[in-house]
Order: structure tokens, then C-alpha cells, then sequence
């Protein structure tokens, strides 16, 4: 088995077609596990969306114009949730799950604008990922931050930045996480996003995984949505799961 993993910051499917072309977007790519961001889901639209998707999912609800986060199931993948926390604010999930007899620790992160939010945040969050006795973390999503230098074309340089960096860092640290892409394309300059412009340009989303799991990591890689109705390109992750390791 191989999970195919995407995370895109898709700047709300409120509307039923995008929605859909989404959904039957991600299907025709065969995705096990799908990272969604600004997804703008509210509680009463939950069970909708499901039945539109047709698998498993988890929900983290922002409000109709802001935030909010999902991480789906392909209906073919067999999971098990064992413990999850959903953000109330819906800027992240945090689930253990064991698929076919794998555990995971998936993580789907949404981090705001304001560098003390951002901060705050991944503080709170390092509290809650000590929760999970598990080894093997998949941490992804938008962080609103790009890591280095080579993250960023045009403005200022990263220093503005330096408190989340920081911050991220100590997760990786704490977590021994290593942002997958980079280490597979250590001197390429891909981005994320962009302004209207195109004179500012970052990476934004990435993959912070486990190191005993970049091993397993059989490809990463940053591919435009094709439906071109978000400012942010996707990340997908390709893991063939260690047969030694399950649980």
C-alpha cells in the first residue's frame, strides 16, 4: 500500500460546484488522505459534504467566509480514528489512525496571519501533539510562513518571520520532524503562492513528517489545482508505510 497524501489551502467550496469539482478532482487522483484548508465549513453543512465525498472524514469548522479545516479519507482506504482533537477555532486537527495496521498520527494545520498568533499557536499545538504515543506524525497544511531564504522571492527577507520560524523549528525539533520537500530538493526554489502580481512569491504549505518515515516517503511535490480558483498550489506526499513498523 502507498498513500497518496495532498494538502491545498482551497480558499473556500462553500459553492456546490466547486465543491464538487474538487471532490471529483481529488477522486480521479486516487488521494488516500486529503489536507484541506479555508474550506469555510459550518456545522450544519457537515453531513453534506460527507455524503458528497463519500468516505471518512474530520472536521474542524471556521465560519462561512473564514478558516476552517477537513482532512478526508478516500471511501477505499480502511481507517480507524483512535484519538482526536479539533480545533474549536478551526485552525487545525490532531487524529491518531491506524490504517491497515499502520498508526498515524495526521495532522491538518491552518496557521493565521499574525505572527503572535502564529506563535501561540504552535505552542499550544506541541502541548497537544505530547498527547499522542505515536512515532509516526504527518504534519501538513498552510503555515503562513516560509522556512528560509529559499522559500521567498521579492520583499523583505525572512527576518520579519523569525519568531514563528523559530517556533516551527522547535516543533521539528521537539518531534524530530523534517519538512519532507526540502530535504528531497534541497537547493530548488518551488513556491506556494503568490501575489496578484507575481512579485512576491512563497512556500507556504508543507510537509512536516517524521524522519524515521522520510525513508518511506517515495516522492513530494508542489502541482498547481487545475481549477486555478486559489491563490495556493498543492503538496502531495507519496508514503509506502514500513511493514516493520505497524502496531
Amino acid at each position: 500500500m502507498t498513500l497518496k497524501c495532498i494538502s491545498l489551502n482551497i480558499r473556500g467550496i462553500n459553492k456546490t460546484i466547486k465543491r464538487r469539482k474538487l471532490f471529483r478532482y481529488l477522486h480521479n487522483n486516487k488521494f488516500d488522505v486529503v489536507y484541506l484548508q479555508e474550506t469555510y465549513c459550518s456545522k450544519g453543512l457537515e453531513d453534506v459534504w460527507r455524503n458528497e465525498w463519500g468516505g471518512k472524514g474530520l472536521y474542524a469548522h471556521g465560519s462561512n467566509h473564514s478558516r476552517g479545516v477537513m482532512i478526508l479519507f478516500n471511501p477505499n482506504v480502511d481507517v480507524e480514528f483512535q484519538k482526536t482533537i479539533v480545533d474549536c477555532n478551526g485552525r487545525f486537527i490532531i487524529t491518531q489512525a491506524l490504517i491497515e495496521n499502520s498508526s498515524f498520527c495526521f495532522v491538518n494545520l491552518y496557521l493565521p496571519n499574525l505572527q503572535s498568533q502564529q506563535v501561540q499557536l504552535l505552542n499550544s499545538l506541541q502541548d497537544k501533539l505530547r498527547e499522542f504515543a505515536v512515532e509516526n506524525f504527518v504534519i501538513g497544511g498552510d503555515f503562513n510562513c516560509p522556512i528560509s531564504d529559499l522559500d521567498k522571492f521579492g520583499e523583505r527577507d525572512n527576518s520579519a518571520k523569525s519568531n514563528t520560524i523559530r517556533a516551527i523549528n522547535e516543533v521539528c525539533n521537539n518531534f524530530t520532524l523534517v519538512d519532507i520537500w526540502r530535504q528531497q530538493h534541497p537547493e530548488c526554489r518551488r513556491y506556494t503562492w503568490s501575489n496578484p502580481s507575481g512579485k512576491i512569491k512563497c512556500r507556504l504549505d508543507y510537509w512536516l513528517i517524521s524522519q524515521r518515515l522520510s525513508s518511506q516517503v517515495e516522492k513530494s511535490d508542489i502541482t498547481a489545482y487545475y481549477q486555478k480558483d486559489t491563490d495556493h498550489e498543492a503538496v502531495t506526499i507519496n508514503i509506502k508505510p514500513d511493514r516493520k513498523s505497524v502496531v
